[in-house]
C-alpha cells in the first residue's frame, strides 16, 4: 500500500467536492463520478497528470470510507463436523425394483399394412 500523505478529512471532502455532513453513500457516489473522468485509462494521453489526481481521489475515498465506517461484526467460519457422517444399516436395505421381465403376449401380433 502507498505511503500516507497526511491527507486530512476536510481536505479529502474538499477533493471529492463534498460537505462535512456527507453520508457514506454520497462519498461513494462522488468518488465513482470523479473516477469516471480522472482514471488514467479513460483520460488517456490528453491528461498526463491523471494518474496522480486519480491516486489522490482514491486515497481520499479510502480515508473517508475507512474512518467513517462502523466496525462490522466478525464473520464466523461455517460449522463443520469433525468427522464425516456415515449411515450404516443393520441389514442391507430391501430391493424395491427387481429385474424387468418381458413376457410374450397371449395373442399373436397382428400384421398392419403400411399407410
Amino acid at each position: 500500500m502507498a505511503e500516507p500523505t497526511g491527507l486530512t478529512r476536510s481536505a479529502a471532502l474538499t477533493l471529492l467536492g463534498l460537505t462535512a455532513q456527507a453520508s457514506a453513500r454520497e462519498v461513494t457516489q462522488a468518488y465513482r463520478r470523479l473516477a469516471k473522468t480522472t482514471h488514467p485509462d479513460i483520460a488517456g494521453p490528453r491528461d498526463p497528470d491523471a494518474a496522480r489526481r486519480f491516486a489522490a481521489l482514491t486515497e481520499a475515498y479510502h480515508l473517508l470510507t475507512l474512518t467513517s465506517a462502523t466496525p462490522s461484526p466478525p464473520v464466523l467460519p461455517p460449522l463443520r463436523r469433525p468427522f464425516p457422517v456415515r449411515v450404516r444399516f443393520a441389514q442391507p436395505p430391501p430391493i424395491v425394483a427387481g429385474p424387468v421381465r418381458v413376457t410374450p403376449p397371449d395373442t399373436p401380433p397382428t400384421t398392419r399394412r403400411p399407410v
